[in-house]
């Protein structure tokens, strides 16, 4: 993935930002173009495929971010800023350029007399403008590390900001890690006016994800074909595409609506076992090429310790699933590698309320004579707060912030669920942690994986997100309809077991006899956070016993991160960078280490 800097007035060295852009650790360095205006000027870094290179003329200069497509006319061999060109000049109002538009995006168009862009439906790629001290509009851009550098925002840090990354992991929208930098409407066109002292922003919003009043029928059959439909739509616009095939059931549903002679699976392994078996199996089965990509011994202590951070800077935690394609060469093999990310959040309950899914949860016959007898009696029952997310370890970390943050934390996420609620009342709740998808607090890997390679989740697609947008919790919890038309397209790829259960897959994963996992021989693991029997890791044993964790809390014992910190923690930052905290779990470890070393970097430049 690239990225796009614009600047108003007297511009920051361009330089410097060619820079930033250019110089980011383990990015392929890609050409920077560079478009002069008596406003100011668009700095855009080249995308990896050319079919996204940017369209230029003497005044006219228009740019994308992503992979987006065009769902109605071909797509044609002279690339796709071209075509974007044209139809930005022939729809003057830009509705029907909007609402004809796929994918991860930010377009841009500038001219001479304005600024134009658009954001993709669910502002899963960001867009963000950025003031001076003063309130000035200085500059909008999707990189906020090098926006941060032009508003002169560098170690302008946002403790509020901080305090949510922290706990939850994301950052209300529209706020940012930095003051004065904040993210820009989802799902809306932005024409910025130059006529004046100052650049005007006008955001038009063409696209919300209004909330239908009653569940409808027919939800599974229609997620099949549109499933189908975004499996001929992505294979039409690519030759080669590479699926990141898991043991698990999302990539198998992605797997299974693709060509196979067009696919090659790819499946991430640090060592073979049970799961890349079972993904080996799928796809056999299928009768798509399958190849590994191998990830080292010390994969997850570089993609915590460094890479993560340096290629997320400060907006989101540092997971970044895919590093290990570009290291085993693969980037270059493919026109797209498509991930299953984003199926737990679009369609199931992965962000349902704990009281939420209390309700729809089956009961036992002594549960439901309870809910009889205390009605009879007129015991009242259970009460289930709302408010409480599914993840309630998150809500209760809360308390480790400082008194002020904690209320400032509170105060922003409870205003961002009132705008959510106008619009979904009755899936506020969980909207509200990814709307937009920006805000998702695993967007990491995705957003990671973009700009390591050609990347697209096929769940990003316009026809899924208009599905998900009919779903009510009942249609959400366990994964109900997702569930049975996953079914449907699995065919034969249904009678494999799935990893993470050992079952077949059926309805919520449940059916079948459950399956006897091969003992993995532990021998093999050299490095005791490696877990062996999956792909994943133990984040606090790597934490608590890798050496070079260790050498990096000595290092930043000093570091002026900590005084920052400070003021967004109940404890010294020094007593929790010096050893880890079993009372505040890894995830937080994680993101407080990684702020040190995010911050230390910032400041000593």
């Amino acid at each position: 993935m690239s990225d796009f800097i614009i600047q108003f007035g007297n511009t920051t060295s361009t330089t410097r930002v060619q820079d930033s852009l250019q110089n980011r650790p383990w990015m392929e360095r890609r050409p920077v173009h560079i478009v002069e205006y008596a406003w100011g000027q668009i700095v855009l870094q080249e995308p990896a495929s050319q079919r996204f290179t940017p369209y230029k003329t003497e005044e006219t200069f228009v740019g994308c971010i992503g992979r987006p497509r065009f769902l109605k006319g071909t797509q044609g061999t002279v690339g796709f800023c071209p075509q974007l060109n044209q139809q930005w000049q022939t729809d003057s109002s830009h509705k029907a350029l909007c609402n004809n538009l796929t994918g991860m995006f930010a377009l841009v168009k500038t001219t001479p007399k304005g600024i134009s862009i658009i954001r993709d439906h669910m502002g899963a790629q960001p867009v963000y403008k950025a003031y001076d001290v003063a309130g000035k509009l200085l500059a909008i851009g999707t990189d906020v590390e090098t926006l941060a550098i032009i508003s002169g925002r560098e170690t302008d840090f946002d403790p509020v900001s901080l305090g949510e990354l922290l706990v939850h992991n994301s950052i209300t929208f529209p706020f940012s890690s930095r003051q004065g930098i904040q993210e820009l409407q989802p799902g809306s066109c932005i024409e910025i006016s130059l006529d004046r002292a100052q650049p005007v922003i006008d955001e038009t919003i063409y696209w919300t994800p209004i909330e239908p009043a009653t569940s409808q029928v027919d939800l599974v059959d229609e997620l099949v074909d549109r499933m189908r439909a975004v499996g001929k739509d992505i294979a039409a616009s690519a030759g080669t595409i590479g699926v990141t095939l898991s043991g698990g059931l999302d990539s198998r549903a992605v797997l299974s609506v693709l060509p196979k002679e067009q696919v090659t699976a790819i499946t991430y392994v640090t060592h073979e076992n049970y799961e890349t078996n079972v993904a080996q199996e799928v796809a056999k089965a299928y009768g798509c090429n399958h190849v590994f990509a191998k990830r080292s011994e010390d994969y997850f202590l570089r993609l915590l310790m460094n890479t993560g951070p340096d290629l997320l800077g400060t907006e989101r935690r540092a997971m970044v699933h895919g590093l290990c394609i570009p290291e085993s060469g693969l980037q270059d093999e493919f026109d797209v590698i498509l991930g299953g990310q984003l199926s737990d959040t679009y369609l199931k309950d992965h962000y349902m309320p704990k009281w939420q899914r209390e309700l729809f949860r089956p009961k036992g016959p002594k549960e439901r004579l309870g809910v009889v007898l205390r009605k009879l009696l007129g015991i009242p029952q259970p009460i289930h707060l709302p408010g409480i997310g599914s993840n309630l370890g998150r809500y209760r970390l809360e308390k480790y912030l400082s008194t002020e943050v904690r209320q400032q934390v509170s105060d922003r996420r409870a205003k961002r669920l009132e705008v959510v609620r106008g619009m979904r009342p009755q899936t506020a709740e969980e909207w509200v942690k990814f709307w937009p998808t920006s805000r998702q607090d695993d967007l990491g890997h995705i957003i990671g994986n973009s700009k390591l390679f050609s990347f697209e989740t096929l769940f990003s697609h316009k026809y899924i997100i208009e599905f998900a947008t009919k779903l009510l919790p009942e249609d959400r919890y366990s994964g109900v309809i997702a569930s049975q038309a996953f079914q449907i397209l699995y065919g034969k790829l249904g009678e494999i077991s799935d990893a993470n259960t050992g079952r077949r897959p059926g309805f919520n994963g449940s059916n079948g006899s459950k399956v006897v996992r091969n003992r993995p021989d532990t021998s093999i693991n050299t490095k005791r956070w490696n877990n062996v029997a999956n792909s994943w890791f133990d984040m606090a044993a790597l934490q608590q016993y890798a050496p070079e964790w260790q050498d990096k809390r000595t290092h930043l014992a000093q570091s002026p991160a900590l005084e920052i910190l400070d003021s967004i923690i109940d404890r010294p930052a020094s007593q929790l960078l010096a050893a880890y905290s079993d009372e505040l779990g890894p995830t937080f470890n994680q993101m407080f280490f990684q702020l040190v070393m995010a911050i230390d970097g910032r400041l000593a430049k």
